[in-house]
């Protein structure tokens, strides 16, 4: 990632990537404490970037409010990635936040309203490892119309007051892909590439194959092994998981 603290400087590195090729762009950055990020003044330059180029453009924007949406929608965002916490504990013990699930589900509903593209991200075992909310997240991402929906998984990392929590085992991450794709039929369910590696991701990629994902994120030998096994036709792209509902499209018609 690189910074990127003024639309000076955002238009600048943004056309120095475009001149060596770039196609798409991921805009993320810090929270406010109050679960938002401050994107706002970064608008007019991204509209100007993407009429100009019409790259690709897909953005973390934690939590969403109205000003946000409409300024999203006036932009033309290719997605828009948000997690979603169905755990009221979960938002405040993890997170920090003092917010609800309601909260979160309003995010979804604004994205709807303004016809904004959302991949909403659902992190199986954000507590501490624990499977609380999870499901009521596919829920209420259910009452929408997400363009895909990415499931990913807690990784403990050093020196965080995570670092010694036991990672959900991979049955667990595909009891809520399983649980997913019955709640959301139609729509694209991604293993995105957060997850923990070695032998847990490698269970993990061919559970979830099992259960039904249509993609994974730097999916490991052995679960495209088993996939092309079982009869799938592989397709590797080099872009951001979020955007793959755009390939599915693409393949339909």
């Amino acid at each position: 990632m690189f910074p990127a603290e003024t639309p000076e400087r955002l238009e600048a590195l943004i056309n120095n990537f475009v001149s060596k090729g770039t196609e798409g762009i991921l805009i993320s950055g810090g929270s406010r404490l109050d679960g938002t990020v401050p994107l706002l003044k970064f608008i007019p330059t991204l509209k100007k970037i993407k009429e100009k180029y019409d790259l690709s453009i897909v953005m973390h924007t934690g939590l969403i409010n109205q000003d946000l949406a409409s300024s999203l929608a006036e932009v033309g965002v290719d997605a828009v990635m948000l997690d979603i916490i169905g755990d009221n504990e979960t938002i405040r013990k993890v997170y920090h936040l003092q917010k609800t699930t309601r909260d979160f589900e309003r995010s979804l509903e604004l994205l709807d309203m303004y016809n904004i593209p959302s991949v909403p991200h659902i992190v199986v075992g954000l507590n501490y490892g624990k499977i609380v909310g999870e499901l009521n997240a596919v829920d209420m991402i259910s009452k929408y119309k997400p363009k895909a929906l990415v499931i990913v998984a807690l990784m403990p990392l050093e020196n965080t007051p995570m670092q010694d929590t036991v990672p959900p085992k991979p049955a667990s991450i595909a009891n809520i892909i399983t649980y997913s794709r019955i709640k959301l039929p139609k729509t694209p369910i991604i293993l995105g590439c957060a997850r923990p590696k070695g032998a847990h991701k490698i269970s993990t990629d061919i559970l979830a194959i099992k259960s039904g994902v249509n993609g994974i994120a730097f999916i490991s030998q052995e679960g495209a092994d088993y996939a092309e096994k079982k009869g799938f036709r592989l397709e590797f792209n080099d872009h951001c998981c979020s955007l793959i509902f755009k390939d599915i499209k693409a393949q339909e018609k």
